[in-house]
Parts: structure tokens; C-alpha cells; sequence
């Protein structure tokens, strides 16, 4: 077992876990969407970022494991936000969702997919942000 700290909360857990595991297991969500349990730790999306004490950049959770020495990292914070929302605006660019209803958004709750709930969570408006069409592939 190995001491860290998540949130300013002292939390203990297995040495081999990723940053993404133990907040898990503290009960803290994190956002993500190239997790999936039974592939290798990727962090591709980049939405899954965390501060972590003593590293100049945010870093992805999600690729990162545990230091033995034990950590001290935050999943919230105001820079975390900005970049979350920047990475949404960029992401919603090229977004197109043909089953987004924009006239019922006020009804859309635990249907919402990931991606979109991911959007509204960090005050993106899906609505204007979303590509108006898809993307051609020029074939």
C-alpha cells in the first residue's frame, strides 16, 4: 500500500494502480472516454488531465500510475476547467451527432451520450458549438 493524496484528502492504495484507479476508489470521477477496463492505459482523449504536485503540465490520469513514493494530485481546479473547456470547444468543431434533438436538449438527461454529457458539464453549449453536418471523408 502507498500514501497519496487526492483532492487534499490523505488516501491509501495498491502501488500498481493508475491515478484514474485510486480516484475511482476514493470515489472521485474523473472525467473520461478512451477508458475502457480491459484495455491498456492509453489517455488518448485528454480530457482525463490531473494536476499533479511537483509537474509543470497537467499530465493524463488515465496513462499515469502511482509513484511509488506516493503523490499528491487535484482533479479540480480552475486550470483543469480551461483546459477541459478548451479541449470541448476544439472536440465540438468537428462533432456531429445526427440523433441530437437541439429542440428537446432541456429532455435529455441520462441518454446524453458521454461526449455530450462531458460537454454540458463543462458549460460547453453543444447546441451552437457542434459542427452543423459531417464530416466528409473526400471519397
Amino acid at each position: 500500500m502507498i500514501s497519496l493524496t487526492i483532492m487534499v484528502k490523505p488516501w491509501q492504495c495498491q502501488a500498481n494502480m493508475t491515478v484514474l484507479q485510486a480516484a475511482e476508489q476514493a470515489g472521485i470521477t474523473i472525467p473520461t472516454l478512451c477508458h475502457h477496463k480491459d484495455l491498456t492505459p492509453y489517455g488518448g482523449c485528454r480530457l482525463c488531465v490531473v494536476e499533479i504536485q511537483g509537474r509543470r503540465a497537467c499530465l493524463p490520469h488515465r496513462a499515469r500510475c502511482l509513484s511509488p513514493r506516493g503523490m499528491s494530485f487535484q482533479t479540480e481546479s480552475p486550470t483543469l476547467t480551461d483546459t477541459a473547456a478548451q479541449f470541448w470547444s476544439f472536440c465540438l468543431f468537428n462533432y456531429y451527432d445526427a440523433s441530437y434533438n437541439p429542440l428537446e436538449w432541456f429532455r435529455r438527461t441520462a441518454e446524453d451520450t458521454q461526449f455530450v454529457h462531458w460537454a454540458n458539464h463543462y458549460g460547453i453549449d453543444v447546441k451552437s458549438s457542434m459542427a452543423k453536418a459531417p464530416r466528409c471523408s473526400g471519397r
